[in-house]
């Protein structure tokens, strides 16, 4: 049975006999083929079938293709984090749950007619889905036996919209092209010390690469060693190092060069020839008698004024 509109609009229930044989290919919700005696009634089931049709009462056909859709299983509601989107012959698939714990992991499979809405009832596009978003899946109890376990999803709600956030001067590291990721370091300020972080950036066709004129590129245009600016997903999947969706990638310099402090460049490459060539009162001598054209080291007592700077360089 299936439903169609009349002349006037009005939705009319219609029946079709579908007739099937060896060759008739049937499919349950994950893609998988089944055998017609595992087709139950009141199962939604989608049909791919010849136009020939008998002229019979109640029309026959021939069915080269039948897809399940919904079976008579209950569904579930299931809350979670994105952890990837990808498709697959023509399949659309959601992993959600613990980035750290597979066995906490599940891998939705849209059904064909799978609704996707953002948190406002609107209708968007399975490619609108972005990693580290929270979602609600209504999908089948049934789950395969597999790490993570499959279901088959029949409505995704985004329940929230991800911020972004900007990271500057970050370094490539690495990039993978089948994955269509880039791994990038960067430096994060926390007091008066410096991190150096690490971050897997995902991309996709809606991702903007652009070169140091702003032209577009492609992902296979960037190279190892590449300063970039990146703008990204402010919440990132919890894993280490930490996985992000970036927005944009804005190649900075073609190569990372390492920074030079003009400012205690001087004093700290005399520092350390001090170190290893004087004892302690011939090097404050030496600093005090250097023309270093440090005038701001008149404002600090000269001790107090080396233990500061030297804890700072040993340290880092």
């Amino acid at each position: 049975m299936y439903e169609t509109l009349d002349n006037r609009n009005r939705v009319v229930d219609n029946y079709m006999v579908l007739l099937t044989d060896k060759d008739t290919k049937v499919y349950n919700q994950l893609g998988e083929l089944i055998k017609i005696s595992a087709l139950k009634k009141d199962m939604i089931v989608n049909v791919e079938h010849s136009l020939k049709m008998t002229k019979s009462a109640v029309p026959q056909a021939y069915a080269f293709k039948i897809s399940v859709v919904k079976s008579e299983d209950k569904t579930q509601i299931t809350e979670s984090k994105i952890l990837n989107v990808y498709t697959n012959n023509k399949k659309s698939y959601i992993l959600v749950g613990d980035a750290n714990d597979i066995t906490k992991q599940i891998l939705f499979i849209l059904a064909d007619n799978a609704t996707i809405k953002n948190k406002f009832n609107q209708a968007i596009s399975f490619d609108d889905l972005a990693i580290g978003q929270k979602i609600r899946v209504n999908h089948s109890m049934a789950m395969t036996f597999s790490l993570p376990p499959q279901s088959t999803a029949y409505s995704v709600e985004v329940l929230d919209e991800l911020k972004t956030e900007f990271i500057e001067d970050a370094v490539i590291e690495e990039i993978d092209l089948k994955g269509k990721t880039v791994t990038a370091s960067y430096e994060v300020k926390v007091g008066t010390r410096y991190y150096e972080n690490t971050i897997i950036l995902t991309v996709d066709d809606k991702t903007v690469i652009l070169d140091k004129k702003g032209k577009a590129i492609a992902l296979k245009d960037l190279k190892l060693g590449m300063v970039i600016d990146i703008k990204h997903e402010y919440l990132p999947i919890l894993s280490s190092p930490p996985k992000s969706y970036a927005h944009k990638i804005s190649v900075v310099r073609d190569n990372y060069q390492v920074p030079i402090d003009d400012e205690n460049c001087e004093i700290f490459n005399l520092f350390i020839k001090l170190y290893f060539e004087t004892d302690k009162n011939e090097w404050m001598n030496c600093i005090k008698n250097h023309d270093h054209k440090l005038k701001y080291l008149d404002k600090f007592d000269i001790e107090d004024f080396f233990e500061e700077l030297f804890e700072r360089y040993t340290e880092d």
